[in-house]
């Protein structure tokens, strides 16, 4: 197991450059990464300290695109990666990696699982109806519906007087349908 004291030890050695983010411990296992933008907003990057190790060798500085995603800076060149990716290796072909609480800068292996792309669709957690539930439509009676897409399909469950009623549907549909993948209950 890699110690705070060695992983600044050998950053501070590092013959390639330094690296240009600031970094903080939390525990003996964690650590954040600071990027601030040009805005001055900062955001805190999450990883396992035995990581950063190979974090440093390998870029140059870390930052956050618009999308909310932290980015590795490749020393000695201009390419850019996505942080995650590289810590969580390589993948097979027709997978991504996907965050599992759904926060986009905790790069933290224990955080981080291979997925189908359609399998990450369905891990999305961000609510695209006009209710402020996921799969919740609130439609021209004023009732509200609940629908699902599975397998290119779009699956109804009834009409609810409620949003609050229909979530509680949906909520147990996307179970039912998707297992661990349901995504959780979400509001606006």
């Amino acid at each position: 197991m890699t110690t705070k004291r060695e992983v600044l030890n050998e950053i501070q050695k590092s013959n390639d450059g330094r690296f240009k983010n600031a970094v903080d411990f939390i525990n003996e296992k964690e650590m954040i990464i600071y990027f601030m933008n040009k805005k001055f907003e900062i955001h805190e990057i999450l990883v396992d300290i035995e990581d950063l190790l190979r974090i440093a060798k390998r870029y140059s500085s870390i930052y956050v695109n618009n999308h909310g995603y932290a980015y590795g800076v490749i020393r000695g060149t201009q390419r850019k990666e996505r942080l995650h990716r590289f810590i969580f290796g390589y993948t097979s072909e027709g997978f991504v990696v996907d965050h599992h609480n759904g926060q986009k800068l905790d790069c933290r292996k224990s955080n981080l699982r291979e997925l189908t792309q359609a399998e990450n669709c369905r891990a999305y957690r961000k609510p695209t109806s006009n209710s402020g539930f996921r799969n919740v439509y609130k439609i021209s009676s004023g009732n509200y519906t609940v629908t699902i897409q599975k397998d290119g399909h779009l699956k109804r469950f009834g009409t609810y007087p409620t949003a609050e009623a229909a979530n509680e549907i949906a909520i147990a549909k996307r179970a039912e349908l998707f297992g661990d993948l349901e995504g959780g209950e979400v509001l606006c």
